[in-house]
């Protein structure tokens, strides 16, 4: 397929994805595609946003993520224009993944010189460059090193590399599951590295070990546990986070997330990190509460 490229597109993008997709082939939506071409990929974008506007969130977002594929499958890289904040940007992050799958390492400058390089774009380049390298501890620190800059973790793209690693929204496969060590792959770096992994690990735990009580008080009680169960220094970043899987689980229900963040610890100073992040979530850009490794 031709790689089309568009220069001069600055879009405002958002935080990743906010909850797990499992992404399909484009070929398993039909109609989208021709709807593409019959349209153009603007009026195709509007149209699938109305028929999914009665949907959950989440299954919002992983239809988003299908919509991507076919975009992607009909316009290449210039689909992005019709790519907007919606859905939790899961359009945005299939079409630049799939870029990166398919052209390479070499494909992330011309997607920064479409899209920009602030945190938002960069969180779906990560995950675009772990899809392309692979999911073992090596190629993750691989990706963390190739990483462009931008923006202030954990929502950079190394917030995508750990999400791609954690939930393989890219293969369409499920998450990747729990196996006897819950604190991989972040009990194998250190620094910055392993506190922003940290962050996105109480999302995971919530997805794949706690079944259906996932949105229960007692499972975000086990999720608490298991962040008390890491070294000191990444506590923060662990309730942190789970402020942002309690934002997810509920589908950004603020009065659900805060019942959720209180169950998780007693600890005042953890309650409002968690409670921080997952308004962080759901609270529209320029009123968002601190949500970075800074405050962790």
């Amino acid at each position: 397929m031709r790689w089309v490229l568009v220069s001069g597109i600055l879009l405002l993008l958002g935080i990743g994805a906010f909850f797990f997709a499992k992404t399909r082939p484009a070929a398993e939506e039909p109609g989208w595609r021709a709807m593409i071409e019959k349209a153009g990929p603007e009026k195709a974008y509007a149209q699938f946003a109305e028929s999914v506007a009665a949907e959950p969130p989440g299954e919002q977002h992983t239809a988003a993520h299908n919509f991507g594929d076919a975009l992607y499958e009909e316009k290449g890289l210039a689909g992005l224009s019709a790519c907007d904040s919606r859905f939790g940007y899961g359009c945005f992050h299939q079409l630049v993944g799939r870029v990166i799958a398919e052209h390479g390492l070499g494909a992330i400058a011309e997607i920064q010189h479409v899209v920009g390089t602030s945190s938002d774009s960069n969180h779906g380049v990560g995950h675009g460059i772990l899809a392309y390298l692979g999911y073992t501890l090596p190629k993750l620190k691989q990706a963390l090193a190739v990483c462009p800059s931008g923006g202030p973790a954990p929502w950079d793209c190394s917030g995508g590399v750990f999400m791609e690693y954690n939930f393989r929204t890219m293969l369409g496969e499920g998450p990747r599951l729990p196996g006897n060590n819950p604190y991989a792959p972040c009990d194998a770096l250190e620094g910055v590295q392993k506190t922003a992994c940290t962050f996105w690990l109480p999302e995971w735990w919530d997805r794949t070990t706690f079944g259906a009580a996932a949105t229960s008080s007692q499972s975000f009680a086990n999720i608490g546990a298991y962040c008390d169960g890491l070294p000191k220094a990444v506590h923060g970043a662990c309730y942190g986070g789970t402020g942002y899987a309690a934002a997810a689980a509920t589908e950004q229900n603020a009065e659900v997330s805060t019942y959720l963040c209180n169950a998780s610890t007693a600890n005042t100073a953890y309650r409002t990190l968690c409670n921080h992040c997952a308004a962080y979530v759901f609270t529209t850009r320029g009123k968002r509460p601190s949500c970075t490794l800074n405050e962790f």
